[in-house]
């Protein structure tokens, strides 16, 4: 019995020293720049209307979450480096999304044209970490129950329809949803033990 405490208790300690070294490393991962749609023919309306359209493709073909991430952080990479026409906006979501469907809106040419133009604009560098991987490994630091890690997810998922949050690292988003979630439901503060093995500290408004 005591062998196997110390083995959970070292594996624990590994997921904390890993989600540490994470969140350090995503400090040089792809950015996204801020206002990267100034002076664009597409707006931030024309983002939200085809993200919410991506939300109703993935929920209608039961998706993994994660795919949903990375689709957005694909396209939000590519748009910032290559402005297309609102007329191309959709298709260039659509292969984003990697998705079978699109109604008929686009041929299979125009795909395979656009599934080029990302991978070259993207340099074939399509990995990209997720809030959600964050998510699960600062949930394990604090011990957070299923209720808070869930309201955390949901509002991740708010800022992927915001423009203004594009800019943000994940482990930052995911730092600051488990840190609201938990002050809403418990009222409970960004501990020293969080702040330490996430590298980052919740600072109050003024």
């Amino acid at each position: 019995m005591g062998k196997a405490v110390v083995g959970l208790r070292r594996a624990a300690l590994g997921e904390i020293t890993n989600f540490k070294a994470a969140a350090v490393n995503t400090k040089v991962e792809q950015a996204v720049r801020p206002d990267y749609m100034q002076h664009y023919e597409i707006t931030e309306c024309m983002r939200a209307l085809l993200l919410d359209w991506l939300v109703q493709v993935h929920s209608r073909f039961q998706l993994p979450q994660e795919t949903l991430y990375l689709t957005v952080a694909v396209m939000d990479r590519f748009l910032q480096v290559q402005p297309v026409s609102r007329r191309k906006l959709q298709l260039v979501g659509v292969m984003a999304d990697f998705a079978y469907i699109t109604d008929n809106a686009f041929t299979k040419a125009q795909i395979l044209v656009m599934e080029q133009l990302i991978l070259r604009a993207l340099n074939f560098e399509l990995g990209h970490p997720f809030p959600l991987h964050f998510l699960r490994q600062a949930s394990k630091v604090s011990n957070s129950d299923v209720e808070r890690h869930t309201l955390a997810k949901y509002l991740m998922e708010l800022t992927l329809l915001d423009y203004n949050m594009v800019h943000y690292r994940p482990s930052e988003i995911a730092a600051a949803a488990l840190a609201l979630s938990q002050l809403l439901l418990v009222a409970l503060p960004w501990s020293p033990q969080q702040q330490h093995y996430s590298t980052y500290c919740m600072t109050p408004p003024t």
